[in-house]
């Protein structure tokens, strides 16, 4: 009998994790299937000219949200896990962290529509083309601000129903705005847009929930602010690095390699959209989670290996998947993108041991874990020096070569990172537990 009722809460658990994992990977299967069948529209809708373009801005508004962020939400995760159950000190960590990507995005629009501009017409836009563009970017960037942080207090109070329903929302709108659009005017400046107007239910579905649980009206709280400061300033120059290095292949073929080469190489982008699944679906239930155990205990690193593992799975398991339908996965694509096998394997490739490195800086980042930038640029700017002078990124398959090799050493360099500051955490904690 005792063992019986021991057992219970062990299997309410286990019950609580599979109903919580089935809602969020059902929903993050409708909100991905949603972006998939947008995107393929995108693709086959456009010219293969206006998908480079569109490329070219979609690369250039992952580059910006990065810069604007630049260590922000992590650390507004960071210390928004430590008083998540107090509504008006979550309220104020919130109310910092918007503040200060405000300030940054300003920054990035300065220094960032120039250079687009300049791509632009690199790659044969006209000067009305590249306006409406650039018509289309500024508000999608400043609409999507202000949504991982206010999606941060419904995370961290785990209302996974309630997020799916918001992303499945804003994917059927971006869906039928994609579709009205397009089909009036197939110009990638109207695909852009519609993403940026489906993100404004976004917003206002996060605010509306997260005022269960935080008060906007909380003023910044300077404390906070310096705390998060502290992350970011550790973080910046990393994220200036990463920001480019992330999307590296697209930067360097549209300097080096052609038009068609940079709709094909984001084009093959869109068929492993599946990671994107399990990115969400880990930012949803695993991250929050992670940011708020104990570090008395060692479950810390117990879940760390355990995800690690998962993860190695998944990425393996999605390069298996390509390897067997690569024909019929770029049929999806049209004619304009056949014969690019060998291509579209070595984007899963790069995709799989992305998905590993994403998790575990995921991981990292949610225990306000940041890697020394002085130590992670020199090391990655050597490995990624050497893979592109093994492979000059002058086409396609050279620039997916040298990703393969420049990723290989992402989950060891940040699997290390852990180690080292979960230890040195540890020591702290055991020191200030010892009575003075």
């Amino acid at each position: 009998m005792l063992t019986r009722l021991q057992s219970i809460p062990h299997a309410s658990r286990l019950a609580n994790w599979g109903r919580l994992l089935s809602v969020t990977v059902s929903g993050q299967i409708a909100v991905q299937a949603i972006g998939f069948l947008c995107g393929i529209m995108v693709i086959r809708l456009l010219s293969i000219e206006q998908y480079a373009l569109y490329t070219l801005a979609n690369t250039m508004l992952g580059t910006m949200g990065s810069l604007a962020d630049s260590g922000v939400t992590t650390g507004v995760i960071s210390q928004g896990g430590k008083v998540w159950e107090d509504r008006g000190r979550l309220g104020a960590v919130l109310s910092t962290g918007m503040a200060l990507r405000r300030k940054f995005a300003a920054i990035c629009i300065i220094f960032s529509i120039p250079i687009l501009v300049m791509l632009f017409q690199k790659h044969g836009a006209t000067w009305w083309e590249s306006s409406a563009m650039i018509v289309a970017i500024i508000p999608a960037f400043l609409i999507a601000l202000s949504t991982k942080l206010l999606e941060v207090a419904p995370k961290l109070h785990q209302c996974i129903t309630p997020i799916q329903k918001t992303q499945v929302g804003s994917g059927l709108i971006r869906f039928v705005l994609t579709t009205l659009f397009l089909l009036a005017l197939p110009i990638g400046a109207l695909a852009v847009l519609a993403t940026g107007l489906s993100q404004l239910f976004c917003n206002w579905r996060y605010r509306k929930l997260s005022g269960r649980y935080v008060d906007h009206d909380t003023s910044e709280d300077p404390v906070v602010r310096s705390e998060i400061l502290r992350i970011v300033k550790r973080s910046l120059p990393g994220t200036f690095y990463i920001a480019f290095l992330g999307q590296l292949n697209i930067w360097l073929i549209s300097f080096f390699g052609t038009t068609d080469a940079v709709a094909q190489i984001g084009a093959l982008g869109r068929l492993v959209l599946v990671i994107a699944v399990i990115q969400s679906v880990f930012s949803i239930l695993i991250v929050p989670r992670f940011s708020r155990l104990p570090l008395e205990s060692n479950l810390v690193a117990q879940r760390f290996i355990q995800v690690q593992a998962l993860l190695w799975i998944c990425g393996g398991s999605l390069v298996g998947a390509v390897s067997l339908f690569p024909n019929q996965l770029l049929w999806v694509l049209g004619s304009d993108y056949a014969g690019l096998n060998t291509e579209l394997i070595l984007m899963a490739v790069v995709c799989g041991i992305t998905l590993v490195r994403f998790g575990i800086q995921s991981l990292n980042s949610a225990r306000g874990y940041v890697l020394n930038p002085w130590v992670f640029m020199p090391l990655n700017l050597g490995i990624m020096t050497m893979a592109y002078s093994l492979f000059p990124p002058v086409d396609v398959y050279n620039a997916l070569c040298a990703s393969v090799i420049g990723t290989l050493f992402g989950p060891l360099i940040h699997s290390v990172n852990f180690l080292v500051h979960y230890r040195a955490e540890r020591l702290q904690h055991s020191l200030d537990a010892v009575p003075a």
